[in-house]
């Protein structure tokens, strides 16, 4: 599954945040300052792939520093090629669509299906925002800089 596009509707101090043509891409890196929202973003990606945790705006340690419901979309395309698409919101119950080529459902705060025997935990440990660098990325930054 790739990510092609998203947009933030309002997440934690994320408002209005979006990007396309991801799934162009073979690798995509966040940078940012610290207290960016990097992190922010991170649970934000998590939280359209499994759900709202806890499903409770009031006890959402994400929930809008605007007020607003939390919300937001984010289009995926599958290994075979068929493009998804998950819109979630928070007010009072959590609320989900999942579209699939041309099938819509409502998943409530249900994982994404296409995820199968993936949890929240494993998406955690494979995904990471961490001050301490991965070893690829210090090899290939070495690799780059033996270049210049």
């Amino acid at each position: 599954m790739k990510l092609d596009r998203f947009q933030v509707g309002a997440f934690g101090g994320l408002q209005g945040f979006e990007a396309s043509d991801l799934v162009s891409s073979k690798l995509v890196v966040v940078v940012g300052a610290n207290e960016g929202g990097k992190s922010t973003f991170l649970e934000y990606l998590t939280t359209m792939m499994f759900g709202f945790t806890p499903a409770n705006r009031e006890q959402n340690p994400y929930s809008p520093w605007s007020g607003q419901p939390m919300a937001g979309a984010a289009w995926l395309q599958l290994r075979d090629g068929t493009a998804m698409s998950i819109g979630r919101r928070l007010r009072h119950l959590p609320e989900a669509k999942l579209e699939v080529g041309e099938t819509e459902k409502l998943i409530g705060n249900a994982p994404l299906p296409s995820l199968g025997p993936i949890t929240r935990e494993i998406w955690r440990s494979r995904t990471s925002s961490t001050l301490a660098p991965a070893p690829w990325a210090i090899s290939a930054r070495r690799s780059v800089e033996a270049s210049l």
